[in-house]
């Protein structure tokens, strides 16, 4: 069950609801601009393995707030629900902060060869 975006906080539902959207957009902006510049660069070559565990956890990063975006805005029927949920949301979250940090790793090592 979802409850209204815009009356839920009452006066401060509007500007909630729109920084929200904002960042869930931004995010998924950040990981389209950061996919068309892997395939416009690497166009023909093997692309490494930092650039791809970066842009998969960006990729993940976009999922995991995406779903903070709509956790406001759902009725959990539980407290198991609400807690599964958004355990789901930590574990995207970790999960693509491990890939980025693998990424980066990964980056820094090729740099410093």
């Amino acid at each position: 069950m979802w409850a209204d975006p815009f009356s839920i906080l009452g006066w401060l539902s509007v500007p909630f609801f729109v920084s929200n959207l904002a960042v869930a957009i931004g995010f998924f902006m950040t990981v389209f601009f950061g996919w068309q510049y892997t395939k416009q660069f690497y166009e023909g070559r093997d692309k490494p393995l930092s650039w791809g565990l970066i842009i998969a956890g960006l990729s993940f990063l976009a999922l995991s707030e995406f779903g903070q975006f709509l956790t406001p805005y759902r009725i959990f029927d539980t407290v198991t629900d609400f807690v599964f949920v958004n355990g789901g949301i930590l574990l995207i979250q970790n999960f693509s902060f491990l890939l980025l940090v693998a990424g980066c790793y990964f980056l820094a090592r090729e740099a410093m060869q």
